[in-house]
């Protein structure tokens, strides 16, 4: 699994899929599948994979439909840290997850070269620490995985609501 606000990228699309071995991309995030111009366009930015794009609950009853021999060739990015809680929540499997780009807003500080945060995101990366899943944040898997710990940080305000 991966979180990257922007999805499929030159970064997922040249570096992240084949890494991974990804036969299939599931995006899973309610505001993309309402959006028909947005998911056409992050389906053309994939076009030797296959790109399933579904709500967090439609991705969750879609993935545990599959085999495990299946979901070993999935990779499911989500927009946040709350949409990965929610499928952990609904009973998806992770034990690792990328943590990519997460863009500035207004309401969210920088907490780490191109990781800009909010109180709820936070909140929801600290959860995932504290159920043991392998946080790794590196834009590309040739970088070196920073040694950072979601637990230590602190913020001074911006709610950071997905």
């Amino acid at each position: 699994m991966r979180i990257d606000d922007r999805f499929i990228h030159g970064q997922v699309g040249v570096t992240w899929i084949s890494y991974v071995g990804a036969r299939e991309i599931v995006l899973a995030n309610d505001r993309l599948a309402a959006d028909e111009l947005g998911s056409m366009m992050q389906k053309m930015s994939a076009p030797t994979s296959k790109v399933t794009i579904k709500t967090v609950d439609d991705g969750i009853s879609y993935l545990k439909k599959k085999n495990e021999k299946q979901l070993e060739s999935i990779f499911v990015i989500v927009s946040c840290p709350q949409d990965a809680l929610r499928l952990l929540d609904g009973g998806i499997q992770v034990n690792h997850i990328n943590i990519g780009h997460t863009a500035h807003r207004d309401d969210t500080e920088e907490v780490h070269p191109y990781l800009f945060l909010g109180r709820e995101e936070l909140a929801a990366f600290q959860e995932l620490e504290r159920r043991g899943i392998d946080l790794d944040f590196r834009l590309i898997p040739s970088h070196k995985k920073p040694d950072l710990k979601f637990s230590n940080i602190k913020l001074k305000g911006g709610e950071g609501v997905c």
